[in-house]
């Protein structure tokens, strides 16, 4: 199967499934939706503008919702800390005026 890839992070395209560290992560089909968006935009800012049209379609809710959205997935993905070895988890950044995009986090030199 094709999946999508960030670090530890990975997405079947088919069914939607999220494997974080080799474990299923437990996600709404909407944070599914976002997360495809993100994984599928690898190193450029996705806009809530964006977000918005792709996860909630023709639903009458406005741009906090993407907010909320975003929100709850960040904390799914804090939430969920790796093995002892395992590669980094990717991380949801914040970019004013553009949107968010989907990072590993800088290596911590010694």
């Amino acid at each position: 199967p094709v999946a999508l890839r960030l670090g530890s992070l990975e997405m079947d395209r088919d069914t939607g499934v999220v494997h974080m560290h080799g474990r299923v992560l437990s996600l709404t089909p909407r944070e599914v939706a976002a997360l495809r968006v993100l994984l599928e935009s690898p190193q450029r800012p996705v806009s809530k503008e964006q977000l918005h049209t792709q996860v909630f379609a023709d639903e009458v809710t406005g741009l906090e919702a993407v907010e909320v959205l975003i929100y709850r997935l960040r904390k799914k993905l804090e939430a969920l800390p790796g093995p002892q070895g395992a590669g980094p988890a990717p991380l949801i950044t914040t970019f004013r005026g553009l949107g968010y995009m989907l990072t590993l986090p800088a290596s911590v030199k010694a």
